[in-house]
Parts: C-alpha cells; sequence; structure tokens
C-alpha cells in the first residue's frame, strides 16, 4: 500500500532526477553524456530504494523429511509397524508442541489428532492422519445449559455401537433415572434424553451408556435452572369459555402479568388482574399496548373491535414488535391482516377423536388431546409449523408481521390436560408458544465459550457480546481477564483462561452480571472430543498443500525488508564515477 512517506519520496527522486538530467545535458562538454546520463539515473533510484520501505516476501523452506506424531487414542503397535522401515522420528503430542520442533515436510500423525488450537501452531507440514476409529461411545451431545423453570431439558446426541448387542443410555439425576435409550447393536443412532427439572440454579445430570452390568461412560450433564422472564399478557374474549379460564389461571400462578377483557353480554365486560394493578380497559389505545408482550384473543373479540382498536393492535405488533396468539373459532376473518396467511381444512372422512401433538422443534410428542373435528392450518410459505399432529398437520402455526410475530392455533381444549393432571404437557405447549412470539428483548451482556465442552487444563476463550460502545470488564475469581476487540464487529470481545479444576467454576463476572459455567475432566465427553478431533484433523490434511503452508506458522510467507546494502554499493559507485568524470576529464 502507497503511504504518504513513500509518495513524498518520490516525488522527490523524480525532482532531483529532472534537475540532475537538466545539469548534465546543458553541460558544455558532451563527451561520456549517455555515461553520465546512466550514472545519474541508477544513482537517484538507489537514493530512492535506500529512502522507501521496500520488503520482499519470504517463505520458510521445510527439512524436507518426515516424522511421526502420536496423539491421544494411537494403537502403539501400528505406529511400530508403520515405523519399522520408515526409521521416522516419533513425538509424543505433547512433546511435539512444548520443544521446539524442526519443520518437517510431512508428519504421520497418529490417534484422534490435533484440536483447532494445535491445528493453528502445528507450522507447514503436510499432515497425513491415520486415525484410530471409535468403535463404542457417544460422539456428539448437545443440551441447553440454562433452562428456564419448568422448561424441558434436553439432551440429543449420536452414539456408535459395534458391539454385538444392545447398549442402554440412561440419564441419571438426584439418584434417580429420569429416561433411556437403547442403542441397536452394530449400529449408529441418534437419540435423545429428556426430563423436567425440578430444582432450582445449578445441578449435574449424568448420562451413563450401559453394556449389559458394564458401564461404559458416565458423563456430566450439568444444567442451570433460572427463573422464568414473567411476559405481560392482555387476554380479549368474545365469549366465556374454558380454555381462557384455565389459561388465564395458569399464567397468573406462574408469575406472568395477566389482564383480561371477557365480553358478557353487549357493552358489558368481565375484566381481571393478576399480578398487576388495575388498568383502564375501555379502550385499546397505543399506549396500553406498549405495556404488553403478547395479545391473546379469539376471532371474534378482535373482529368486535373498532378500527381505530385494531389499528393499534396492527402498528404494535408490526413495528414495535408486540406477540399475538389467535385462536380461531367459527368465525373466519379471512380478509384481515392477522388471518390472511392462515387458511383452514379438515381431513375428509370420520375422524379419530383424539389426535396425538408434537412439537415441531424438538420432535418430541407432547399428549393426545381429545377433539370432535379437528381443523389443521394449510401449510405455505412463511408459515412455521410449531405444534402438529402425528401426520404433520399443522395445528399451530407462526407468521412473521414486520417487526413482531402471529400465532394461529386452533386448539380450544388444552386446559384438558390440566383436569387431567397432565401439567407438564401443557406448561411446554403453551410456554413454548409464548416463548415463540413475544416481544423480543434486548439482552445487554452475552457470554459464550468456545470449545462448547472446555476441558480442565486447556485454554478456553471467552466470548463477551456488549450492547452499545462500552468496553466490558470480565472477571474470573475477582481477577480480571484481558479482552482483545473483534476485528469486525466492534461488540465482541475475546478472552483467553485457563481452567485449572473440573467441576463447577467461580462465576463469569460482566459488568457486574455473572455467569455460571461448568469445566470437565479430561475423561469426560472423550470420544466427543475425539471425534471433534479427527474431523478438524481430516479437513486439515484434505487442504491444498499451498493453502496449508501460506496459513500455518511455520512456512507462513512473511514481508522480509530488503538490505540497503544492495543499494547503498550502485549508488556509491555511480556517485563516484561522477566525481571522478568531472575532476579527471
Amino acid at each position: 500500500m502507497m503511504t504518504a512517506w513513500s509518495i513524498i519520496v518520490i516525488v522527490a527522486a523524480l525532482l532531483l532526477l529532472l534537475f540532475i538530467c537538466r545539469q548534465e545535458f546543458v553541460r558544455a562538454n558532451k563527451a561520456r553524456l549517455a555515461w553520465r546520463m546512466a550514472a545519474s539515473i541508477l544513482a537517484v533510484i538507489c537514493l530512492a530504494c535506500m529512502g522507501l520501505p521496500l520488503t520482499s516476501r519470504q517463505t520458510n523452506n521445510l527439512a524436507g523429511n518426515e516424522a511421526i506424531v502420536v496423539t491421544e487414542g494411537a494403537n502403539k503397535d501400528s505406529v511400530q509397524n508403520f515405523n519399522r522401515d520408515q526409521k521416522l522420528a516419533i513425538y509424543q503430542v505433547d512433546d511435539f508442541f512444548l520443544n521446539e520442533h524442526p519443520n518437517y515436510d510431512s508428519l504421520h500423525v497418529f490417534g484422534y489428532g490435533f484440536s483447532d488450537d494445535e491445528l493453528q501452531a502445528i507450522g507447514g507440514s503436510k499432515i497425513i492422519l491415520h486415525p484410530e476409529k471409535i468403535t463404542n461411545g457417544i460422539t456428539s451431545i448437545d443440551w441447553k445449559r440454562k433452562i428456564e423453570k419448568g422448561k424441558e431439558l434436553l439432551i440429543q446426541g449420536t452414539y456408535l455401537n459395534q458391539t454385538t448387542s444392545p447398549v442402554h443410555l440412561l440419564l441419571n439425576g438426584f439418584n434417580t433415572i429420569l429416561d433411556s435409550f437403547t442403542i441397536p447393536a452394530k449400529q449408529e443412532r441418534s437419540f435423545q434424553l429428556h426430563t423436567i427439572p425440578k430444582q432450582n440454579g445449578k445441578a449435574v445430570y449424568s448420562v451413563l451408556a450401559l453394556h449389559g452390568k458394564d458401564t461404559l461412560e458416565k458423563d456430566p450433564v450439568p444444567i442451570e435452572v433460572i427463573a422464568a422472564v414473567p411476559l405481560k399478557i392482555m387476554m380479549l374474549a368474545a365469549s366465556p369459555d374454558f380454555e381462557n379460564k384455565f389459561l388465564k389461571d395458569w399464567l397468573s400462578q406462574n408469575g406472568y402479568a395477566v389482564v383480561t377483557k371477557t365480553t358478557i353480554s353487549t357493552n358489558k365486560f368481565d375484566k381481571t388482574f393478576f399480578n398487576t394493578g388495575t388498568i383502564a380497559l375501555d379502550r385499546v389505545s397505543s399506549s396500553l399496548l406498549d405495556s404488553f408482550d403478547v395479545l391473546v384473543g379469539d376471532e371474534l373479540a378482535i373482529l368486535s373491535l373498532s378500527k381505530p382498536e385494531q389499528e393499534n393492535i396492527y402498528n404494535q405488533v408490526s413495528r414495535k414488535g408486540m406477540g399475538m396468539i389467535i385462536r380461531s373459532d367459527t368465525i373466519r376473518a379471512t380478509k384481515e391482516w392477522w388471518a390472511s396467511q392462515f387458511q383452514l381444512y379438515t381431513l375428509p372422512g370420520k375422524q379419530s377423536t383424539h389426535i396425538s401433538l408434537r412439537m415441531t422443534e424438538d420432535g418430541l410428542t407432547k399428549g393426545v388431546l381429545p377433539v370432535e373435528q379437528p381443523l389443521f392450518i394449510r401449510s405455505r410459505n412463511g408459515i412455521q409449523p410449531l405444534i402438529t399432529d402425528s401426520a404433520n398437520n399443522m395445528v399451530t402455526g407462526i407468521s412473521a408481521e414486520g417487526a413482531g410475530r402471529i400465532a394461529f392455533t386452533t386448539l380450544n381444549n388444552t386446559y384438558s390436560w390440566l383436569l387431567a393432571g397432565n401439567t407438564a404437557n401443557y406448561y411446554s405447549i403453551w410456554s413454548a408458544v409464548l416463548q415463540k412470539i413475544a416481544r423480543q428483548k434486548q439482552v445487554p451482556v452475552t457470554v459464550e465459550t468456545t470449545p462448547a465442552l472446555p476441558v480442565v487444563q486447556q485454554p478456553l476463550k471467552i466470548i463477551v457480546g456488549i450492547n452499545g460502545n462500552t468496553f466490558p470488564v470480565l472477571e474470573i475469581d475477582n481477577k480480571r481477564i484481558a479482552l482483545a476487540q473483534d476485528e469486525k464487529l466492534s461488540n465482541r470481545w475475546t478472552g483467553v483462561y485457563w481452567p485449572l479444576q473440573a467441576g463447577w467454576q467461580t462465576p463469569v463476572t460482566v459488568q457486574g452480571i455473572t455467569n455460571n459455567w461448568y469445566v470437565y475432566g479430561q475423561n469426560e465427553w472423550k470420544y466427543v472430543a475425539a471425534q471433534q478431533k479427527i474431523t478438524a484433523t481430516s479437513q486439515y490434511s484434505e487442504r491444498p498443500k499451498e493453502t496449508v503452508i501460506n496459513e500455518s506458522i511455520g512456512g507462513k510467507s512473511l514481508p522480509v525488508p530488503v538490505p540497503l546494502v544492495y543499494f547503498f554499493i550502485p549508488f556509491i559507485i555511480c556517485c563516484g564515477f561522477l566525481w571522478m568524470e568531472r575532476k579527471i576529464f
């Protein structure tokens, strides 16, 4: 890139060259003019080059030989058999990185391979991976580390079973088996384990893999149960019904602020207030809706509002992000903005009097509801299915409306779950719908860790997201962690921390907000880490050699300053010639 200094040097050199050439040209003695002009031009060019920051790119040359690196999971016999004729140098992975190892043309890597951080420091060597196969174990795993009170803990992963008999996976919590899953022999299967935690705060569940009476794996599942963020909800109903009654009671019992307005007869309404003060509900104004996160209503109740009130609701949803839940009834307002995208249909023939409901996000069946003639929502572009029956017919869908969302549902008797004592399914369905469409609230600080399963005595990256241009202050155990700002995202900062012990850690504190986190032992979720290393090393080894060299540390092409002596010697020779030519001739 041309800098201001480079421009000054070049302009000055051109002016000097012009002046010297003119002086030589107008000189009376024209003998050796061509030689004098050539020497003058070369001298000025050399002088300019000494003033410019000239560099050349050099790539470290590799040693041109090979070595073996033994990583975790390597089979010693495989290494010895391979090296019997090769006679290559053998490094253990720790020795390879701790010592100043030379650059090799090729590295034969045995075992599971390198982590992402190790690959960045590998040098310009080509990697030839001789992976050790995982024969039995959990190779991938994921779950939410923080869940709201009453919500479901869902653990999803993959298990590879190469044995000749089934392996049983158990979810254990507080010395109780909460769920199980069976992996058939000689198969690799995705699995799900789930439960609804009953405790508050931090807890450590565990996943066990049993093969007969043998315990193949026992890995921790730390979670933190937090209080649900209470939403403010307005309910409008054209007439009293059981669905609204049970819903408002359940919402109020779970800490939601609920305001209801139910039409009893012409110009007569029943108004109730739970977990909030009395509010004037005579008119649905814009200022009134500003204080609510979700509006729940049936079609007739919304249609009975005046046009200005309906316009206020539209503006609140589309411009300010308020959520809206419409319960379908016998009135179909197909031309109204809140219902125009949702088309209903019924299945031909005699239908079952019960339907099995499923949440599309986790694929889990939530329970069976009695219905006489189920109404379904037709699938269309722009509608996200949220709840379906066992045949994937949609009963609750979500559509975006500007900054907000609208949920349309044909379910009008979920209260039957409460009558049957099935509170878990009722909570799961309604909390999912409410959280999905509620007005989004900005989170001031977010904290992420990578890797997702941090291991004791290994570097951990802590990524902080913060609103605005505030400089974040991150502390662990009252010690401040240095942060580097992201080059592209100014609101993201990254720090590095080395955890010294496994288990729950001292909370990460950012701007006074605490975040609990957990560190795993070196032998916990070991096959998950092994599979990640195999995948990362395989992808690295498949890249072109030129890419590996240019992106690695050891073989990186670096700018090197051009030695000034290359220009100084010709400059002295040219100047000497010009001086002698004038003195002698």
